[in-house]
């Protein structure tokens, strides 16, 4: 069964960047409809989001540190 996870970006760019990778993986990413988007509530395969984590730490190695909840 999918699970709603938070997720938490330290900065505004690698929660963007995260954003659309973690939709190429499948996870559904509803974001706040307000104010600076640092953070985000996904629903997916924990492997998924995973792996969307992985992909931005290998492709940007400069972005910030993301925290699922």
């Amino acid at each position: 069964m999918e699970a709603f996870r938070g997720i938490k970006c330290s900065s505004f760019w690698d929660a963007l960047v995260l954003r659309l990778m973690l939709e190429e993986h499948g996870v559904q990413v509803q974001v706040p409809d307000q104010g600076v988007v640092l953070s985000m509530v996904a629903s997916g395969e924990l492997d998924g989001i995973r792996a969307a984590v992985e992909q931005l730490g290998s492709e940007f190695p400069h972005s910030g540190s993301v925290l699922i909840e």
